[in-house]
């Protein structure tokens, strides 16, 4: 399924999100390019990995989810 939508933006920019994160900043920059031209295709400015995502600072201690059920 990784490969079904290549160059997906929500999908690149959760991955670059991840690898920034882990601390990856090699990877990440390979990301943050196929990100840049995924972003600038895009219909809409992507600010988070996830469309209902309200909140794109970082989650303290890691907590809680994009997609929370207890709104």
């Amino acid at each position: 399924r990784a490969l079904q939508h290549p160059g997906n933006v929500w999908a690149l920019h959760g991955l670059h999100e991840c690898l920034v994160r882990l601390g990856r900043e090699g990877e990440a920059r390979i990301v943050a390019q196929q990100l840049r031209l995924a972003a600038a295709l895009a219909d809409v400015p992507v600010e988070a990995s996830c469309f209902c995502r309200l909140d794109t600072a970082p989650a303290p201690g890691g907590a809680g989810g994009c997609c929370a059920t207890d709104r």
